[in-house]
């Protein structure tokens, strides 16, 4: 049973009225015992120092308006909290650690004091939201950790089922683009946390490879010729080889496919819907400042931020070839697997021509160099042996 008190942090009393979305400040108050207007200032600093602007209505923009992690996450962090990965439907407090603990739900933080909800909205009211995660005090962490078997291995099908459901979190399934990119980053630390490698011959040649079809761009049936490929197009066989899968695409459907076993086929789709949607953004946020906002400059901006996010994957892959080579039998097994992969796919797609780089011109010099800056910026994630991608900013109101 849901226990809850209602709690406002100490707003009313700070003088502040009427209704905000000021879960943040609020959750973050209730659990440090810091005065309402205290927390509150602090978020406001972080949100200048960051964007450099005050209050424009814009979500994120200040503390009563909703905020991002990558704002209040190293605030909790001077403070002494760490971030704690936990994926459930609904918040159920008996399940989290007790002492103080931060909910994140999805679009929301919610304090939690000895298991019981401090807040301003009751879960029994308003819905019981997914659990992304939560942040808890550094002393409280030993509460979270437990010491597995020595001789006790991970199901892989277990945790590849739970990655397949993660990555099934689209926005096309009907997801918010903040929970696709959560869930997408949540399944690539479970890949990397188990450690998902092969560990014999049998197991590579027992695996099922088939293809992932889904609609990329519009194709020209129908039309009079096709819509413009996406610019993640120069990504695209570098994420294959990062996935370990084939990739082919139709003009005539619009059809994006890897093949390969499911749960590698559906991390590449995740990872270039997540490249294409970080160049979307990254370019609107570039146009509100550039001189230029012409085609000519947008294509310029995205084939540049493509181009570097193309270069950091090449490296990423070299990272994890090496890591293969260190590897007693890892890297033979690969070899073995990669031979697999091209056999098959050469069997199900026999006139499959092999795809050549995209060439590009850049006219903008300015768009160019702020793309290629952009595509330095992004967050790809570290130390991830396959396709790795961690762009989620999650976001609390």
């Amino acid at each position: 049973m849901l226990r809850f008190q209602y709690n406002d942090g100490g707003r009313a009393a700070a003088g502040y009225k009427g209704s905000a979305s000021d879960c943040v400040c609020r959750a973050i108050a209730i659990s440090t015992g810091k005065p309402y207007e205290e927390v509150y200032q602090d978020l406001w600093l972080k949100i200048r120092d960051q964007l450099g602007t005050g209050h424009d209505g814009r979500s994120g923009t200040s503390p009563r308006s909703g905020l991002h992690q990558f704002t209040y996450g190293p605030y909790l962090e001077g403070l002494g909290y760490r971030w704690v990965e936990f994926d459930r439907d609904g918040l159920d407090p008996t399940e989290m650690p007790q002492g103080h603990v931060i909910a994140h739900q999805t679009g929301h933080l919610a304090a939690i004091i000895d298991g019981v909800i401090h807040d301003t909205r009751d879960p029994k009211q308003v819905g019981n939201d997914r659990v992304i995660g939560y942040w808890i005090p550094t002393d409280s962490l030993a509460l979270t950790t437990t010491t597995a078997e020595p001789d006790a291995k991970p199901d892989r099908n277990k945790i590849r089922k739970r990655i397949a459901a993660l990555l099934a979190r689209t926005v096309e399934n009907g997801a918010s683009e903040a929970e696709a990119m959560i869930a997408a980053q949540k399944a690539a630390r479970l890949m990397t946390e188990h450690s998902l490698s092969y560990s014999s011959t049998a197991e590579i040649e027992a695996e099922e490879y088939a293809d992932d079809s889904r609609q990329w761009f519009k194709g020209s049936k129908g039309r009079s010729r096709a819509a413009p490929i996406p610019v993640t197009r120069r990504c695209i066989v570098w994420i294959s080889e990062l996935c370990g899968v084939e990739h082919l695409w139709n003009s005539y459907t619009g059809m994006l496919t890897f093949f390969g076993p499911a749960h590698d086929t559906a991390t590449a789709h995740a990872l270039e819907q997540i490249i294409r949607g970080a160049i979307a953004r990254e370019w609107r946020d570039y146009r509100k400042t550039a001189k230029s906002t012409s085609g000519s400059a947008r294509a310029s901006f995205q084939h540049a931020m493509s181009h570097r996010v193309a270069q950091r994957l090449a490296g990423m892959i070299e990272q994890q070839r090496e890591q293969e080579r260190q590897s007693e039998t890892g890297s033979e097994l690969i070899v073995v697997r990669n031979a697999l992969l091209v056999k098959r796919f050469e069997a199900a797609h026999p006139d499959v021509r092999a795809s050549s780089k995209p060439s590009s011109t850049f006219h903008d010099g300015a768009a160019f160099d702020a793309g290629r800056a952009a595509g330095g910026r992004l967050e790809l994630g570290e130390g991830v042996s396959r396709a790795r991608g961690t762009l989620a900013i999650p976001h609390a109101s």
